[in-house]
């Protein structure tokens, strides 16, 4: 994990606050930006999932925290933004900022952890995000006709603006899905691999 852009980064990763599993979990405080990068996913189907807890006492005008998910990143260059999950503790409202008019708008939920999920088809350039299992939105994964968009997944960004107050992300993992998950999403024959990356 590093700071946007090479900075430092003043997100906490350790077990000294409320956790999901295992002994550690990301805090994200104001203007915190936690960013972790990948390399050489550039077609196929993929999940990405997350854990995240926000506390009910994050409510309040101007609270927002992303989660974000880039197709190019470069530190100091080029990056292209696929995903942002916004979560407005102003509005109590989960929408997906790339969906734009299209996103859904859910009810935010606080003080237990929700399950964050993006499905990501490289090949066909679409993914869909989900919010405790609801559908949020869909959009393009990346744009061919930005010069600085690529058709790969390059980058998790965690970003918060939350009054000093903690949201918290756990259990990460960027995952093939099993071959029971792509007989229900009509895509077999896909080879079965799974990364985790734990916060």
């Amino acid at each position: 994990w590093a700071g946007w852009d090479g900075g430092a980064m003043s997100a906490v990763v350790s077990g000294d606050h409320v956790k999901f599993a295992g002994d550690q979990a990301a805090k994200l405080f104001t203007n915190d930006d936690a960013v972790h990068e990948f390399t050489g996913y550039t077609s196929g189907f993929w999940f990405f999932d997350a854990k995240q807890y926000i506390p009910s006492s994050t409510q309040g005008a101007g609270n927002n925290t992303y989660f974000i998910l880039m197709n190019n990143y470069n530190v100091g260059g080029a990056k292209g933004w696929s995903a942002q999950i916004q979560f407005d503790q102003e509005n109590n409202l989960v929408t997906d900022a790339e969906a734009g008019a299209a996103s859904a708008q859910l009810p935010l939920v606080y003080d237990t952890w929700m399950d964050i999920r993006v499905e990501i088809d490289l090949d066909a350039n679409r993914r869909s995000t989900f919010y405790g299992g609801t559908f949020v939105g869909a959009a393009d994964w990346y744009d061919p006709g930005n010069a600085n968009h690529l058709q790969s997944i390059a980058a998790v960004d965690l970003w918060a603006d939350v009054g000093g107050n903690p949201v918290y992300y756990d259990d990460m993992s960027l995952s093939v899905p099993e071959p029971t998950a792509l007989v229900l999403l009509g895509l077999g024959g896909l080879m079965v691999a799974l990364l985790r990356r734990k916060a």
